[in-house]
């Protein structure tokens, strides 16, 4: 008998049997499931993602067209999975501190990703990487993107075929077998799928990755900021740091929300007293009106929402703004938002009856109501502008607003922001103002047209509060019965704009947003 044979068998074969008694090891949580997403184990077993279900090492995560997934991981890391995507765990492993045995390897073979990197990868970045077909990707401490599409998926994009990586905070390499290429903020890197192509730098981001998922949750900016090593914690701060928030005017806001104000929210007027708690937001002046609509976890389940309000100089009706005139605390009993330090998606600025108007979209933030309790928020896009005076409003006239000076970016149920958006709405003023049309028309980033009509007239107070309801209809990929609502000011001294807000629905699937049009 080979004695060297058996003793080579035997490890061979014990060799397996560890590496299927790995598979299986916990990796994450589903933290937010929508559409069509699937799990596959290592054995080819496929079953639908719920909220709860544990991802195991060696598990695959499969999207459809419509599908997207968060994932929370045992290291406190966040992945923000896009539709059409198929992601594997390859690897996993953490026992609960860095002790150097600790391990982050995911295989994306199509599609894309965002992620705030966990504790993996904090110290010893050769810990944690993201391989594709064309490249391996490395970090520390840090909020990326991947990208790796094929000549199908590069040729709907019209974009390059390969594999694309952005950082928005930390640092990331990009390396094949020609060489290795550094990234810092606010860069992006190339990988071709040309066998022995080097890794290019891009002078701007592809069209393609404007609209990624949101991250969402308290504590993940507060330690991203922590895994960065301080000789980048300066510049961290003012990466995460945008002009409209400080790094503590978060902090107020997190000890807000941990104090017992919470749950004390009732018909009382003032019982959400931000200003005894927030020295660094100051109430808006009374006629100030914004327009806002909130992507929310509820449960385990999209919400979408859309609303309006105006300030009246109290508590009762409050926008909260910083120095700036930016909201970042909202009550108008029984809702009431806080941006929670959330950063900013995207936003604009414009000018419209003399008088600046504003919008933009927070992707995060903590909604709380007496329906549904307090909720994680997804996106809050939202408007921003004076108002009309009332006896403006009820001079004689008609103006139809069909000229769209801005609008925030459309954000699925799914938590993907993309697309554009349009709006003619057709007011009569005098004593009781009306609301004769509404006609919006949406683009979402995953293709799907949707439009919005308001079936019948309304009066302008009902717009104002409460919303009205639309008519909806979407193509290109929307199940389920249909439904929506819009809300909204007239602005300006001379009637000369309109803010609106909307949310559109098809089954599980939806678009919510902002927008400011002009006659």
């Amino acid at each position: 008998m080979n004695v060297a044979k058996v003793v080579q068998g035997i490890a061979l074969i014990a060799s397996m049997m560890l590496a299927v008694a790995a598979w299986g090891a916990p990796a994450g949580r589903v933290q937010l499931v929508s559409g069509d997403v699937q799990i596959i184990a290592p054995d080819g077993k496929s079953r639908p993602a719920v909220r709860g279900d544990v991802i195991d090492e060696g598990d695959t995560v499969v999207t459809g067209a419509a599908g997207a997934l968060h994932l929370r991981m045992l290291d406190d890391g966040v992945i923000a999975v896009r539709a059409n995507t198929r992601l594997r765990v390859n690897q996993f492993r953490w026992s609960g501190k860095e002790d150097g045995n600790e391990r982050s390897a995911l295989d994306l073979v199509k599609g894309g990703f965002r992620t705030i990197t966990g504790v993996i990868g904090r110290r010893n970045k050769e810990t944690y990487s993201v391989n594709t077909p064309a490249a391996t990707i490395g970090i520390r401490g840090t909020d990326h993107e991947v990208f790796h599409m094929d000549a199908g998926d590069a040729a709907v994009a019209n974009a390059e075929a390969g594999s694309y990586n952005k950082v928005n905070v930390g640092d990331t390499f990009l390396r094949t077998a020609a060489g290795t290429l550094e990234l810092g903020p606010n860069q992006v890197g190339f990988a071709p799928l040309t066998p022995g192509a080097t890794p290019l730098r891009l002078d701007r981001v592809p069209q393609f990755m404007r609209g990624v998922p949101a991250i969402v949750g308290r504590g993940d900016q507060q330690r991203l900021r922590e895994s960065i090593p301080m000789d980048r914690r300066q510049d961290a701060e003012e990466e995460l740091d945008d002009d409209w928030s400080l790094l503590r005017r978060r902090r107020r806001i997190a000890r807000l929300l941990d104090s017992p104000l919470i749950g004390q929210f009732d018909s009382r007027a003032g019982a959400f007293n931000f200003l005894t708690s927030l020295a660094g937001l100051s109430l808006a002046p009374a006629g100030v009106a914004t327009a806002g609509s909130l992507l929310a976890d509820v449960n385990g389940s999209a919400f979408l929402a859309s609303g309006s309000m105006v300030t009246d100089g109290t508590l009762a009706n409050a926008l909260l703004v910083n120095n700036q005139g930016i909201p970042g605390l909202i009550a108008s009993n029984p809702f009431y938002y806080s941006r929670d330090g959330s950063a900013v998606l995207s936003s604009g600025t414009a000018t419209v009856d003399g008088q600046l108007v504003g919008w933009g979209v927070y992707a995060g933030g903590t909604a709380f109501s007496t329906s549904f309790g307090s909720a994680p928020v997804l996106a809050f896009p939202f408007v921003i502008a004076a108002a009309t005076p009332v006896a403006t409003l009820q001079l004689p006239g008609t103006l139809t607003y069909a000229t769209t000076v801005g609008f925030t970016t459309p954000v699925t149920a799914a938590g993907l922001p993309g697309g554009s958006a349009a709006l003619t709405a057709t007011v009569q003023f005098g004593a009781i103002p009306l609301l004769t049309g509404y006609n919006l028309s949406v683009t979402d980033a995953l293709g799907r047209n949707w439009a919005g009509n308001l079936p019948t007239t309304r009066t302008l107070n009902a717009f104002a509060n409460g919303g009205v309801g639309l008519n909806v209809t979407c193509s290109g990929g929307c199940p389920g019965a249909t439904s929506g609502s819009a809300n909204g000011y007239v602005i300006g001294p001379n009637r000369g704009g309109l803010i609106s807000s909307y949310d559109l629905r098809a089954g599980a699937a939806g678009v919510i947003g902002s927008i400011v049009v002009k006659p």
